[in-house]
């Protein structure tokens, strides 16, 4: 035989444990640069990209109950197999954002957590703004069926009945209502939420489509419009007796309860 092939079989044999763990490396290090993971039972898939946008500075965020990633005040992003994941961004100062996402495989799912401070700053209104507001508040209405709130982009309609926030499909051509409304490709009235108080205000929470600022009871919440689990929902203001709210300007809504008219920051 050949010298030099004598020496190559002599050096394979010598290290060929060595270069199967290198081979196995190389091939872990390349799939994992193109994006695949190793999921459930051992199998080799190919991840998606959850980006979370505009995360406080110091928040964490959890996936699967598991640390996943700093805020620093911009878009986080990270891998995650295809599937139902749980989503926690815990920042200080704010309630916990909470939501179930679905990851597909080889594409960018982009979220936006919606934070709440734990203590929202009430500031007074002064004359002339203050009677401008109570009279403006007074006017408001519970969306009805006739005159909705439209949300999700136009293709979902939000109303109250019999003192519960529903949602139904829009009609609009060439319009996609949101998976919650439909099961099996039938769309249907949906029970977004249903208090045991009654409501006084349903308004969107400025600068979203798929959150709502509600008012019931003596509470004012912001609530997620998607209602399966876990629907994120938290309390701006707690104490006031028929709280009802209005926007007010880019950062504040205004709020009137039975004796005053108030800014909240959002």
């Amino acid at each position: 035989m050949n010298p030099t092939l004598n020496r190559i079989h002599a050096f394979v044999r010598r290290y060929a444990a060595v270069l199967i763990v290198v081979l196995l490396i190389i091939f872990f290090v390349a799939g994992y640069s193109l994006g695949y993971r190793v999921g459930p039972g051992l199998t080799l898939v190919r991840a998606g990209t959850l980006v979370l946008t505009d995360i406080p500075a110091n928040a964490v965020v959890y996936a699967d109950e598991a640390k996943r990633a700093v805020g620093r005040g911009s878009d986080v992003r990270f891998a995650l197999v295809p599937g139902n994941h749980s989503i926690i961004v815990d920042s200080l100062g704010n309630h916990p954002w909470s939501d179930l996402v679905e990851m597909t495989p080889g594409t960018d799912t982009r979220v936006a957590p919606v934070f709440v401070p734990l203590t929202a700053d009430r500031t007074s209104l002064e004359e002339p703004k203050r009677t401008e507001a109570t009279k403006a508040l007074a006017a408001v209405l519970l969306p009805s069926a006739t005159n909705p709130i439209v949300m999700e982009k136009g293709c979902a309609n939000v109303s109250v009945s019999n003192n519960r926030i529903v949602a139904t499909a829009a009609t609009s051509t060439g319009c996609t209502p949101p998976p919650y409304l439909c099961v099996g490709g039938t769309c249907a009235t949906t029970v977004i939420f249903a208090p045991v108080a009654k409501l006084h205000s349903v308004i969107a929470y400025p600068g979203r489509e798929d959150v709502l600022i509600v008012g019931y009871g003596t509470t004012l919440a912001v609530l997620e419009l998607n209602p399966l689990k876990p629907q994120f929902f938290a309390p701006l203001f707690n104490g006031g007796v028929a709280p009802v709210a209005m926007p007010w300007d880019a950062d504040n809504i205004v709020v009137h309860d039975d004796k005053r008219t108030f800014t909240l920051p959002i």
